[in-house]
């Protein structure tokens, strides 16, 4: 796991073609501290998160890009992630477990249920709440399972869980909004409007930006789902 992150970070610091780079990690925490902080939050840590957490604390990695033809579109393309401290995680930025952020007051009982149980992982949005979360099961487990959260959205799972994270992080160089093309999403609804927007934005710069080819494999994804929104609409 740290060599995926040590050459990821390599071949974002080492991109001229990349602006306001920041690429910067935290060791990972003891096999003591694992279970202290598993009778602390009344918790058992799966396997597959313990060791995530025993190399890897906090990582955060943001890169820009710009060129003339995007600035006449007053836009640019980024790349963003900031997986957190374990505290963090559970408690949030403001201590209060990520109240009015991930769930409110008001929400309903149903969803509450549900949205109390989700950890944030990777809090890669800026100006809306938008994350990666891990899931605590119903026995108390605080598992791999991937959660996909966007704000004013209901959470969508992701098609793979916390081992491959990293791996993904990397091929996609974090690019903004690559999770979406892993989770099952019908983009012919227009509340995913601006998503599917920002998917054909990702389709037609990642390229241009990287020479690695993986854009091919976005690209062949979306494609299956630009199909797939033909035949639900025939």
């Amino acid at each position: 796991m740290s060599k995926i992150l040590f050459d990821l970070c390599k071949e974002i610091t080492s991109s001229p073609a990349l602006r306001n780079v920041v690429c910067d990690r935290s060791p990972g925490l003891a096999a003591n501290k694992l279970d202290d902080l598993e009778e602390e939050y009344s918790v058992k840590i799966s396997p597959v998160v313990r060791s995530f957490f025993s190399e890897l604390d906090r990582f955060k990695l943001a890169w820009e890009f710009h060129n003339d033809e995007l600035s006449i579109a007053n836009t640019y393309i980024e790349g963003s992630s900031k997986i957190l401290e374990f505290h963090k995680m559970f408690m949030g930025f403001d201590g209060r477990f990520w109240r009015d952020e991930l769930w409110f007051e008001n929400t309903p009982e149903a969803d509450l249920k549900f949205l109390k149980r989700l950890k944030v992982l990777d809090y890669y949005g800026k100006d809306s709440v938008q994350c990666v979360c891990l899931e605590i099961t119903n026995e108390d487990e605080l598992s791999p399972n991937l959660w996909l959260f966007y704000q004013g959205l209901k959470p969508l799972r992701m098609e793979f869980d916390l081992s491959e994270y990293l791996n993904k992080l990397r091929q996609t160089k974090a690019i903004w909004g690559w999770q979406f093309f892993y989770v099952d999403i019908n983009l012919s609804d227009k509340k995913y409007e601006a998503i599917k927007e920002n998917s054909e934005l990702v389709i037609q710069w990642y390229g241009k930006i990287f020479s690695d080819a993986f854009d091919s494999e976005l690209r062949d994804r979306y494609t299956a789902r630009f199909f797939q929104m033909l035949l639900i609409r025939n």
